[in-house]
C-alpha cells in the first residue's frame, strides 16, 4: 500500500519541465555560481531556457531574467556552454542590478534529454543528485534534492490548516488522519489522507527531507509514532501540546523504551512561540519552525559550493557532470 501524499502548489520541478521541454530539442539551464556583493536569490538559483525564450525559475528576482533568457538562446543557437557576468564589472552596460553587486551565471546547453530524464527520476525517487559545472573561476557544484515532506499525524481543523499552509510553501505533505471526522474534513478541501488503523507508521519514507508533526489530542498514539521515527533519518519532529503534555509525553517515551537521546529531536510544544491561539496561527507558528530545521539541514549538509580553480579552464570546452549522491 502506497500513502498518498498531496504536492505543494509552489513545488520547483525544473528537473521535470526540463526532461519534458527538451524533447523538443537542446535547452539551457541558467545556473548561479558566484555572488560578488549581495543578490536577492542564493548561489545555486537556477533558471530553465527554451530556444522560444519561455523560461522557468529565477535568479535575480526579475531585474535580469529577460536578458539571462536571451542569453541562454544565443549559448542554445551556439551549442557551447558559457559564463557571463552581470551588474558590477559586467560588460553588459544596460544591465544593472539595483543592489549594485555582480552575479556570475552560467549556462549549459549540452544536457541531453536522456540526461535530464534520469535527473527527474533520481529525484522522483527521493535521492540527491550532485550537479558540478567546470568554469573559469572555479568547479561550482549543486545539490538537487527531493521535495520536502511533512508527515502529518493527528486529528482536527488543525491539520487541514498546516497541510494547507504547508503547501503554499513547497511542502508535500502527507496526512495520517487518526478518524474519520478528520477524513471528513481533508476531503471537503480537497486533500488526500490515510485513515490510521494501526500499521502505517511503518511505511512511512525514510529520508532526510522529510519532517513528522503530531497532531493527536489522545497522546497514547505518539507513541507507535514517535518509537517508529525518532531512529530514522527525518529532518524534524514536531508535537502539538502544552509543556506538562510534553513532559509527559517524553516519560511515555521512555517507558516504551525509547532512547533518552532521541528525545531531545521533539520540539514540544511544536511551533515558534507566536503566541498562536487559532489552528491558522497553530500552523504558521509549525510551518516556520519546519522550515528554518529544513533550511540549517540543507545549509551544512547540501549547500552550492565553488571551489576555486588555480588554473584557468576552457569554458567552451566546460563539461556538466551530474551523479546520484545517495
Amino acid at each position: 500500500m502506497t500513502l498518498p501524499i498531496n504536492s505543494s502548489e509552489k513545488a520547483s520541478n525544473l528537473l521535470g519541465v526540463a526532461s519534458k521541454w527538451s524533447k523538443a530539442g537542446p535547452v539551457a539551464l541558467a545556473t548561479l555560481v558566484y555572488i560578488d556583493g549581495n543578490a536577492p536569490y542564493p548561489i545555486g538559483a537556477q533558471m530553465l531556457v527554451a530556444p522560444d525564450g519561455r523560461f522557468e525559475g529565477q535568479i535575480t528576482g526579475g531585474c535580469a531574467e529577460r536578458a539571462i533568457a536571451d542569453h541562454a538562446i544565443e549559448a542554445i543557437s551556439s551549442g557551447q556552454n558559457v559564463i557571463h557576468r552581470y551588474g558590477l564589472d559586467s560588460p553588459f552596460f544596460d544591465i544593472q542590478l539595483p543592489c549594485g553587486s555582480g552575479i556570475d551565471v552560467y549556462f549549459d546547453v549540452c544536457i541531453s534529454q536522456q540526461d535530464f530524464a534520469m535527473m527527474e527520476h533520481q529525484i522522483n525517487e527521493r535521492k540527491t543528485l550532485s550537479y558540478s559545472v567546470l568554469t573559469k573561476i572555479g568547479e561550482f557544484t549543486k545539490t538537487f534534492t527531493p521535495q520536502p515532506l511533512l508527515v502529518i499525524a493527528g486529528q482536527g481543523p488543525i491539520v487541514i490548516e498546516l497541510a494547507r499552509c504547508s503547501q503554499l510553501i513547497g511542502f508535500d505533505t502527507l496526512i495520517l488522519a487518526q478518524n474519520e471526522a478528520t477524513q471528513v474534513l481533508c476531503n471537503q478541501h480537497s486533500l488526500e489522507s490515510t485513515l490510521m488503523s494501526g500499521d502505517e507508521f511503518l511505511q512511512l519514507p525514510q529520508d532526510e527531507f522529510i519532517g513528522i508533526v503530531s497532531l493527536f489530542h489522545e497522546h497514547d498514539f505518539e507513541v507507535p509514532l514517535f518509537r517508529h521515527t525518532l531512529s530514522g533519518n527525518y529532518f524534524y519532529f514536531g508535537a502539538l501540546g502544552s509543556r506538562r503534555t510534553h513532559a509527559a509525553r517524553l516519560a511515555s517515551l521512555l517507558e516504551a523504551g525509547v532512547a533518552p537521546e532521541r528525545l531531545n529531536r521533539i520540539h514540544g510544544p511544536v511551533g515558534v512561540d507566536i503566541v498562536a491561539s487559532t489552528p491558522s496561527q497553530i500552523a504558521i507558528a509549525i510551518v516556520a519552525q519546519a522550515t528554518d530545521e529544513l533550511n540549517k539541514m540543507l545549509n551544512e549538509q547540501h549547500a552550492c559550493r565553488l571551489t576555486a580553480n588555480s588554473d584557468t579552464a576552457d569554458l567552451d570546452s566546460g563539461v556538466a557532470k551530474y551523479r546520484s549522491a545517495s
